[in-house]
């Protein structure tokens, strides 16, 4: 998929609209170009019209903007990234469940992509906990970490580098759909329309953002659980 001309054109116009000067052959240049358009993102939908198979990774992207809302705070300040601040309250055993299909279908993924160390920790598939309140921090040290936790952040973010390969949409917004929430998850959710005919997997990342939009958050501390934690609703 070139696409060459189209995103020549994409970035002339979001270049006007956002005031931000954007280089068709550099992607950093994209980098925070959508911040600037929230909390609506519509004048992007006929930007996106241009791409080849852009119409349902702008559906994607809305849902991120629409989730997300307002970047103000109670401070005065702007969230510099897409941040679930008013996630909704979920039944717990429904969102265990699209935890379950997330990590699922991420492990035949990593299998399929040759992400032997991820997709070989994540079977058998771990427990999924759910808990409530905040999340405990992680060991910032390698060796303090269990190796499913290694695995997820060593490999996790690489499971579609191949199917990303060779696709110049996919390449150009990856960056810049990264730094949306600091997320390679999103980032994988918004590209997958574009990369998903190479692979023969479910698109784990759909079920990712069910949780992400419930302001869920994983944690590894063991390599037989996986625990997630939500919002503490009162």
């Amino acid at each position: 998929m070139e696409a060459i001309i189209e995103i020549q054109e994409f970035c002339d116009r979001m270049s006007r609209l956002v005031d931000q000067q954007l280089d068709p052959g550099d992607p950093e240049t994209l980098v925070g170009a959508f911040q600037k358009l929230r909390p609506d993102c519509q004048e992007l939908e006929p930007l996106f019209e241009l791409l080849p198979g852009g119409a349902p990774v702008f559906e994607r992207l809305e849902m991120i903007y629409r989730v997300a809302g307002d970047p103000r705070r109670p401070d005065g300040m702007k969230d510099a990234f897409f941040v679930v601040r008013n996630p909704v309250a979920v039944e717990p055993g429904a969102v265990r469940r699209q935890a379950e299909r997330y990590w699922n279908a991420l492990a035949t993924l990593a299998f399929e992509q040759g992400q032997d160390s991820l997709a070989g920790d994540l079977n058998p598939p771990p427990e999924i906990r759910v808990k409530e309140g905040d999340p405990p921090k992680h060991p910032k040290v390698d060796a303090e970490k269990c190796s499913l936790l290694r695995a997820v952040q060593g490999s996790g973010p690489q499971v579609t580098t191949r199917c990303i390969e060779g696709n110049r949409l996919a390449l150009f917004f990856q960056q810049a759909f990264y730094f949306l929430a600091c997320d390679s998850s999103i980032r994988d959710f918004l590209v997958w329309p574009w990369i998903e005919k190479a692979s023969n997997v479910e698109d784990p990342f759909s079920h990712y953002f069910e949780i992400w939009k419930c302001g869920g958050k994983f944690r590894i501390f063991n390599n037989r659980q996986i625990d997630l934690y939500l919002p503490r609703f009162f």
